[in-house]
């Protein structure tokens, strides 16, 4: 009876183990993709704003200081987006069109 269970539990915690492992593994890649999918979002908003700038000055159009202080802006929340992303609660994500990306924090409220 002892060698039995002596030969159960050898052979289950192996393959606890490694189902163990592979979860680690598929949660750590989860995040992985989320992380990148999150950059690559805070990238492309940027890289709009950077080629409406650049259409305009194709075009011959003036860029003006307006034009200037959206892409200073759009370079702001950029840098503001990826630290927000560095300090991330990495559970909390949210749904951007079938893409996992990292949810924003909530506001706080003042006053």
């Amino acid at each position: 009876m002892f060698d039995a269970l002596l030969f159960v539990v050898c052979l289950g915690l192996p393959v606890l183990w490694g189902v163990w492992r592979v979860q680690r593994r598929r949660v750590a890649e989860e995040t992985r993709r989320t992380v990148m999918a999150s950059v690559m979002d805070a990238q492309n908003n940027l890289l709009n704003n950077i080629t409406c700038l650049h259409v305009c000055a194709e075009i011959g159009s003036p860029i003006n200081t307006a034009d200037l202080k959206q892409i200073d802006c759009a370079v702001r929340e950029t840098q503001a987006r990826l630290i927000e992303i560095a300090e991330a609660n990495l559970q909390d994500t949210r749904d951007l069109g079938g893409i996992r990306v990292l949810s924003r924090p909530k506001p706080g409220l003042t006053g």
